[in-house]
């Protein structure tokens, strides 16, 4: 279901061994129920282990339909280990909407005000609510929420991981617990030929490489070069100056000219490590925007994707 970072959130409605069961008085007509979900803060994102970097989430739930009486939840907790234990009661026969957000708490506990990994609204990008429908809570005794909750500018930096929305998470819970492992996002690139490098004077020279879109939407994407020489010396070149539309499918030749006079004044200069990476968009950007400083961007971030066969 997913594009890039989903945390899965079992919402049970009625009793269970774990869920204390709702109460229905005689005159209830809507057939109330507690919803209990049990979730682990995220401990990894992919293979980075980012246990102890967040302290806490909120948690906003709100009525889009139906005709039960409902009061909005909005709810924001500091927590001092990774289990966190989160209780709401739905009615049956409404709708909602949910948005949940990971990071740091504010001092005074009311919000979290540094956002690594949320559903809500960030870094220009529009909120993905999670639908609870009416009918999956109808008659049921457990239900299985796919919450996406994407990694932030801020979370990508913070936690040192790729920015990166809606990735599918595992659940292996046997008791709804759940212990989020947000995958890494997909490549817009694939390398379908290496390029094969030379040095000629104080030149380096990449011939005959190619790469080829992989991607099943149109892309904008800055692609750039880094090559590592033997010692601590590394070269990073754009290999084209603007952000460039990627169509499915398409195809880029990687033939380059780089001067390297700074390398070989130093000394030695084999090459040990081509890299060709990427940093892509799903929308395009403004026309200031330079292929350089997405690329910037995501070194400064440690967001940069490397393009792999």
């Amino acid at each position: 279901m997913l594009k890039l970072t989903t945390a899965v959130l079992a919402l049970a409605a009625g009793a269970s061994s774990c869920i204390k069961p709702g109460s229905l008085s005689s005159n209830n007509q809507n057939g109330a129920k507690l919803v209990s979900v049990k979730m682990k803060m995220p401990t990894k994102i992919g293979d980075k282990d980012i246990t102890g970097k967040m302290d806490g989430y909120s948690l906003s739930i709100k009525k889009t339909g139906g005709d039960c009486i409902f009061t909005d939840i909005a709810r924001v907790e500091k927590v001092a280990a990774d289990d966190v234990k989160i209780d709401a009661s739905l009615r049956q026969g409404c709708d909602y909407s949910l948005l949940l957000s990971f990071g740091k708490v504010s001092a005074d506990g009311k919000k979290v005000d540094q956002i690594f990994l949320t559903s809500d609204a960030h870094d220009k990008k529009a909120a993905l609510p999670t639908a609870i429908k009416k009918e999956e809570l109808q008659g049921k005794t457990a239900i299985t929420v796919k919450a996406c909750v994407s990694v932030t500018e801020l979370g990508a930096k913070e936690l040192g991981v790729s920015l990166a929305a809606c990735p599918s998470v595992a659940d292996d819970s046997t008791e709804t617990v759940i212990d989020p492992v947000i995958a890494q996002p997909s490549l817009t690139f694939k390398l379908t030929r290496p390029a094969t490098p030379t040095i000629s004077g104080s030149n380096l020279i990449l011939s005959s490489g190619e790469i080829t879109s992989i991607s099943s939407a149109v892309k904008f994407c800055a692609i750039a070069t880094e090559v590592k020489f033997l010692g601590t010396a590394m070269k990073r070149a754009m290999l084209e100056d603007a952000v460039i539309e990627v169509k499915p499918g398409d195809k880029k030749n990687i033939d380059k000219t780089i001067d390297i006079k700074e390398i070989t004044d130093a000394g030695p200069n084999n090459v040990s490590e081509v890299k060709i990476i990427e940093s892509c968009l799903d929308t395009k950007p403004e026309a200031s925007t330079t292929a350089l400083s997405l690329i910037d961007k995501c070194t400064a971030s440690g967001t940069c994707t490397v393009i792999r066969p």
